[in-house]
């Protein structure tokens, strides 16, 4: 009687911990185990819309939308926001070929370059130098008139520096570019 009993306990409770590590690893039950302490430091950034232009070069002359962004402290975040909304307006504007998505952006600890890696590359090969250059001036522009605080940007493909027959991506762009506009 007593190895009946001890043998149903452990049944139910391997299907109870059985049901429970699923549901856990279905995302039916999540835990939070919020141990902060009332030391930590507050993380939490404060954001604002702040309305940002993006340019784009089309029909022999620059364009630009108005966008409205989340912007707060973190220039690695604001960059961010800012290329994701500028490889949406260069999608809808049938200028890449392909939709680009930007993987990550990380700062240097001084802020002086900002490490920008695309899932895709840029440009097709079919693209001339001149249109290539001008695509990389477009979102050198889109940050430079929306004042993020970086100097130079470095373009990466799956976080490798990006390869191209034309343009020499080994070093970081400054944010200035190379165009008068």
């Amino acid at each position: 009687m007593f190895n009946r009993v001890v043998y149903i306990y452990l049944l139910f409770s391997s299907f109870i911990a059985g049901f429970g590590l699923i549901a856990i690893k279905k995302n039916w039950l999540i835990l939070n185990f919020n141990n902060q302490s009332s030391t930590m430091p507050n993380t939490h950034q404060k954001y604002h819309k702040k309305n940002v232009k993006i340019w784009f070069w089309k029909h022999d002359k620059w364009h630009f939308e108005e966008n409205d962004i989340l912007w707060g402290q973190d220039n690695a975040t604001n960059i961010t926001n800012l290329v994701q909304n500028w490889l949406i307006v260069l999608d809808e504007e049938n200028i890449t070929k392909n939709k680009i998505n930007l993987q990550s952006t990380v700062n240097t600890q001084n802020q002086q370059t900002a490490y920008l890696s695309f899932d895709h590359n840029l440009f097709t090969k079919e693209l001339s130098t001149y249109q290539k250059l001008i695509i990389v001036e477009s979102l050198l522009k889109t940050l430079r008139t929306n004042q993020v605080s970086t100097q130079n940007i470095q373009f990466l493909v799956q976080h490798q520096t990006m390869k191209d027959n034309h343009l020499d991506f080994n070093n970081p762009w400054p944010i200035n570019g190379f165009l008068k506009n």
